[in-house]
């Protein structure tokens, strides 16, 4: 399983939105879709023009399933 982290690149990210996840996926689609999943700022996860994907390292052991492993939320 692979590690993906997705950061918001628009920068218009308000109160009460997420602005990162990282998550584990086999793959970017899958990763960009988990996160859609997860927030509920609309298709903006799913958008390589408003949100990087950037694969950062794989899961050795553990769980592997995929999953969002750790959300920055804007709390308002």
């Amino acid at each position: 399983m692979r590690i993906y982290l997705l950061q918001r690149r628009d920068g218009s990210v308000n109160c009460d939105e997420y602005d990162a996840f990282v998550v584990l996926a086999p793959d970017e689609d899958t990763a960009r879709f988990i996160a859609t999943d997860h927030g509920d700022e609309g298709g903006v996860w799913d958008d390589p023009k408003r949100v990087f994907c950037d694969y950062i390292g794989d899961m050795k052991a553990g769980n592997t399933l995929p999953q969002v492993v750790l959300g920055s939320f804007n709390a308002g």
